[in-house]
């Protein structure tokens, strides 16, 4: 039974900490720590951004979730397990998969990682604060789901880049998705800095 009780405390603190995310992604990030979050939409030179402080002060409580929970032997070393798990998930998904700062996981068919990728292709079309959207980390609005399922793309297949400068999103759901978007500076793609190269369609 305790198996089950910590089982639960975990799977809790992971999904609790997308919706933590996502109110912090849109009212921190997008907000007072700006300066912070900034250099993530328009990159600098250099494979480190600011923006990974936020690496840090996620992992600030579940840290002290384990020291506490170990030294006082309660159910605090599960919810700073549940935080790490999500911190793993978000670096996997979202610096890896998504950013690419790691050429690893570059290509898939599978709907939720191709739902993921467009969602975050639609929020970094803005450069600004303002008049974001899609602001989940791991999770993405149903209607990307949807059409990812229902519909061919090659957003999940290729290595990313904005579909709006790549020719082989034209005239595909992605690229109309994207016309009359605000505030697009056509020389910023998703890739780091470093990793110029075009995105080869598939043959």
């Amino acid at each position: 039974m305790s198996f089950l009780i910590n089982f639960g405390i975990v799977l809790a603190t992971f999904f609790t900490m997308e919706a933590v995310a996502w109110f912090a992604h849109k009212y921190v990030m997008h907000g007072f720590m700006w300066w912070f979050h900034k250099d993530h939409h328009v990159h600098e030179p250099g494979f480190f951004e600011k923006n990974d402080a936020f690496f840090l002060i996620f992992a600030i409580p579940s840290a002290y979730c384990f020291i506490t929970g170990t030294l006082n032997g309660d159910f605090r070393v599960w919810i700073g397990l549940g935080i790490l798990l999500y911190g793993i998930g978000y670096l996997i998904v979202h610096d890896i998969f998504i950013h690419q700062r790691f050429k690893w996981l570059r290509r898939t068919d599978n709907a939720y990682f191709k739902a993921i990728r467009k969602a975050h292709l639609l929020h970094h079309k803005h450069l600004g604060p303002e008049d974001g959207e899609c602001f989940g980390m791991l999770w993405a609005p149903y209607r990307l789901f949807k059409e990812a399922m229902t519909t061919k793309s090659n957003l999940g297949s290729l290595p990313i880049e904005m579909p709006w400068i790549e020719p082989a999103y034209a005239g595909s759901s992605e690229g109309n998705a994207m016309k009359g978007a605000k505030q697009v500076d056509k020389g910023v793609d998703l890739p780091r800095p470093g990793s110029a190269k075009k995105a080869k369609p598939n043959s």
